[in-house]
């Protein structure tokens, strides 16, 4: 907790003219004497120091050793950007509350322009002096990786990505890393929150009454849209108010070491300040066997039985079959061919192939003669009807 208020106050507990078997004060009376108020809050550092234990992957990882980043717009590894209305109705609220002025107007066009992407959090040039090439230009990648979007990361050829150690170092997080965690100041915190968590906000009146902010660290070791790849684990921080009026600590002062019963005054001391809460939650992945055959064996099931169900469906139903523009011989063809596949497919029929393709043919033979024999019968009554009328 980062106080920035403190309220003096005094209660009489002078017992004497009381019996031993009445309570003593019978009616808690405190005084207030005075408000403290602690100056320069907003200078005010916070160091973070975490770390990350997987007892089934056999992972543990410090805060200096991982990949960090700042996540500006959401929570976890998700980035969640607010929809152009939702801007638009934000900006029209605040203007009908008050006038803005040059100042306030400055602030709003800073956010306007706030990209809405991960913003790393990089160990000190010095500290990698150690590092062969090789091992910094993995990191680098490790960083892009989490920064680019998906087309480049399903993609990850030559003409789909960018520079990497460009992308590496662009949009830094006000974070100052070092080996016992990462530093930050309280105004950053601040901002990254939003104008509610202004000390000075007249709505909210944080510096008087106090709030809670929530700060969020997810790890992760695998991002959608990629190629399997084997990454650094990364974490990543986000930060939000929590839904709280207020948030004091009291001490007492008189009795906080010893306790004075001959004292007839009990002083109090109420703070009240910002008070940050660490949850730390994650999703570590790994590449497991079982769960990839599962996988592949129902991939397959689902393609022999969309398979199966085209094929009952087009020897079922010829009418959603279309055949504008196809003769009856290109049909039976077509139908030799198909029945020449099923039965090569799903084995039917106990003679050979040479005894099955003969029949095939031979029934497609007795097909085309009967189609030959309704063509003669059809011209010769065409024929007989105009004989009839020349007579």
């Amino acid at each position: 907790m980062i106080p920035t208020r403190r309220t003096t106050y005094s209660q009489n507990i002078d017992c004497s003219e009381k019996g031993s078997l009445k309570p003593c004060p019978s009616v808690d009376k405190f005084k207030k004497e005075h408000d403290v108020y602690f100056a320069d809050v907003e200078d005010f550092t916070l160091l973070i120091d975490h770390s990350m234990v997987n007892d089934e992957l056999n992972l543990a990882d410090r805060a200096w050793d991982m990949i960090g980043f700042l996540n500006p717009c959401g929570t976890g590894k998700e980035l969640a950007e607010s929809s152009m209305a939702e801007k638009a109705a934000e900006k029209a609220t605040s203007f009908l509350k008050s006038k803005p002025s040059k100042e306030a107007e400055a602030e709003m066009k800073a956010e306007e322009d706030l990209k809405c992407v991960f913003n790393p959090i990089h160990r000190p040039k010095k500290s990698l002096e150690g590092f062969t090439a090789e091992e910094i230009l993995q990191r680098e990648k490790g960083y892009a990786m989490w920064k680019d979007e998906w087309q480049s990361t399903i993609l990850p050829f030559w003409p789909f990505q960018g520079d990497v150690k460009e992308e590496a170092y662009s949009d830094e997080a006000p974070f100052r890393k070092i080996k016992n965690g990462d530093v930050i100041k309280i105004s950053d915190i601040l901002k990254l929150v939003g104008p509610e968590a202004a000390l000075d906000n007249p709505d909210k009146k944080n510096r008087f009454d106090g709030m809670v902010i929530l700060i969020d660290i997810h790890y992760s070791n695998w991002k959608e849209c990629t190629w399997p790849n084997k990454v650094t684990p990364a974490y990543f921080y986000s930060f939000s108010v929590a839904p709280a009026s207020e948030y004091k600590l009291m001490q007492d002062g008189s009795r906080q070491v010893v306790t004075h019963h001959h004292e007839s005054k009990r002083v109090l001391y109420d703070y009240h300040g910002v008070f940050f809460m660490i949850r730390q939650h994650g999703d570590i992945g790994v590449l497991s066997w079982s769960q990839l055959t599962v996988l592949l064996l129902g991939a397959l099931i689902i393609e022999s039985l969309y398979r199966s169900i085209f094929t009952a469906a087009v020897l079922n139903f010829p009418s959603l079959v279309h055949t504008d523009g196809v003769s009856k011989e290109d049909m039976v063809a077509e139908e030799i061919r198909l029945e020449e596949l099923i039965c090569k497919d799903y084995k039917i029929g106990d003679v050979g192939a040479e005894g099955e393709k003969s029949a095939l043919v031979s029934r497609g033979k007795g097909r085309h003669d009967s189609l030959t024999s309704e063509a003669q019968s059809s011209a010769s009554r065409l024929l007989a009807a105009d004989s009839n009328d020349s007579r």
